[in-house]
């Protein structure tokens, strides 16, 4: 007996549904496959998908590092990964603007991919919290680096009003300004309200 052909096979591959909870989530690991990147780097999830894809996406000689603020986050993200994606995530516990200034990369270990959750940093952190993630980007990243930023656009508009919006001006002003980045805001589908992003890729 026969399997299906391929235009039974193609039918059963489109019979699922497109998540928008996870959407946003998978976002770091398409860009990850896009460019190839062996490394990514995920910074304040609001869960531990973001993560469990990003792992995938690498490859088995890949690495994810994920920081995250509090104990609790950590527990979330390795509910998410089981033992074999679990040995290739570097996680570090700490508020993120202080964990960064512990990894240590050097040519082979930069990143290709660096994905910053900003909603409760653009909340709860200094006014220059997003910039100062977007300059780390430039430390840890190489020319073609993709840094996606979350939560920036929302209803069509950058959202330059909310409580975030002198952090988020701030950050977006820098990208437009800096030599070594060029970036766009891009509204994306998902059920968060706020799920438009800055889009960066390091230049040189």
């Amino acid at each position: 007996m026969t399997g299906p052909g391929p235009i039974e096979a193609t039918e059963t591959r489109l019979a699922g549904t497109f998540d928008e909870r996870s959407a946003g989530d998978k976002l770091a690991s398409v860009m990850a496959r896009t460019v190839g990147a062996k490394r990514v780097l995920i910074v304040d999830p609001l869960d531990g998908e973001s993560t469990a894809h990003a792992v995938r996406a690498v490859g088995p000689r890949g690495r994810v590092v994920t920081l995250v603020a509090t104990e609790a986050a950590a527990d979330t993200v390795r509910s998410s990964l089981d033992d074999e994606l679990a040995s290739r995530v570097d996680l570090m516990v700490g508020e993120p603007l202080t964990t960064l200034a512990r990894i240590r990369a050097d040519d082979d270990s930069l990143f290709g991919v660096i994905d910053l959750h900003l909603r409760r940093i653009a909340r709860d952190g200094p006014v220059d919290a997003g910039a100062q993630y977007v300059e780390w980007s430039l430390v840890l990243g190489r020319p073609g680096t993709v840094v996606i930023a979350d939560g920036v656009v929302g209803d069509g508009a950058v959202d330059t009003d909310g409580p975030a919006g002198d952090t988020l001006r701030a950050m977006l002003n820098l990208v437009a300004a800096h030599p070594r980045l060029d970036g766009t805001a891009v509204q994306t589908v998902g059920v968060h309200g706020r799920d438009g992003l800055l889009l960066a890729v390091v230049t040189d």
